[in-house]
């Protein structure tokens, strides 16, 4: 019922309500389904995340692992180690946090990379799996006081278009972010 949202990181300060914040995404993944792999070199996917800042983009949200469902797009994407998806993130998210004004989110269930990413300069953390694949990613987010997003999942990315089914709805996903939510307080 509230009107007016402060999302408070130790770097950034954004207010929701005034107005309609935007989030630019930042696939650095050779097979995002979203824009095909793209942005998987670091200088594009830098100059891409400049782009979106300077097209008025208030979130730029990097990513380093696809996540992709089988089904319509193909095979379902393949998990990445954390090495390699520190390695496609961190350069990308130091070099965004050095040149623009937007709060630099990074999209991971991994606590070991949100935390490498956060001291990298990112200032919200999204997480797909609304912290149930890592049970170390409250904790790191609570630590770094950054702000959070928890993410609706029923199943992995590799099983989640197999027949998902619910009895209500509103009533599972109402009971889902409950959940959550009093699992990231």
């Amino acid at each position: 019922q509230r009107s007016h949202f402060v999302l408070q990181s130790p770097h950034h300060t954004l207010e929701a309500g005034p107005r309609t914040l935007v989030m630019g995404i930042l696939n650095c993944t050779p097979d995002s389904f979203a824009d095909g792999g793209r942005y998987f070199e670091k200088s594009a996917a830098i100059a891409h995340g400049l782009c979106m800042a300077e097209a008025g983009a208030d979130i730029i949200d990097v990513g380093g692992e696809s996540t992709r469902p089988a089904g319509t797009y193909g095979q379902g994407a393949k998990p990445v180690s954390e090495a390699e998806e520190l390695e496609r993130v961190i350069p990308v998210i130091e070099a965004l946090a050095k040149s623009t004004p937007a709060m630099i989110s990074i999209d991971t269930y991994k606590s070991s990379v949100a935390k490498a990413a956060i001291q990298a300069g990112a200032g919200m953390v999204n997480d797909i799996s609304g912290f149930q694949f890592d049970a170390h990613m409250p904790e790191v987010v609570a630590q770094s006081g950054v702000p959070a997003v928890i993410m609706h999942i029923k199943g992995a990315p590799q099983d989640m278009q197999q027949n998902p089914s619910y009895e209500n709805v509103m009533d599972e996903l109402y009971q889902y972010f409950e959940h959550r939510v009093d699992q990231a307080r």
